[in-house]
């Protein structure tokens, strides 16, 4: 992922989570069942609302030039404080 990239998808995922009470989140991460991962499957969760939020902008593109395993690295550095 190129340094430009990672700033936009970090700011725009910050951008959405600072926007709802940190309740609000917290929920969303606590009512993840059915997964080996409960982070992982947060961090995507997250992925596709802010993408939704943002009308695809930045996620889009970055599907189609780099793999789950580089945005899923992404969102764990950018969202690390939710581990």
């Amino acid at each position: 992922m190129e340094s430009e990239q990672y700033k936009i998808l970090e700011s725009q995922i910050l951008s959405f989570v600072r926007s709802f009470a940190i309740e609000e989140i917290q929920n969303i991460r606590n009512n993840i069942q059915y997964t080996d991962s409960q982070y992982t499957a947060f961090i995507w969760k997250i992925y596709y609302l802010t993408n939704r939020n943002y009308n695809g902008s930045i996620g889009d593109e970055l599907r189609k030039t780099l793999n789950d395993k580089h945005i899923e690295t992404a969102l764990k550095k950018i969202l690390k404080d939710w581990k």
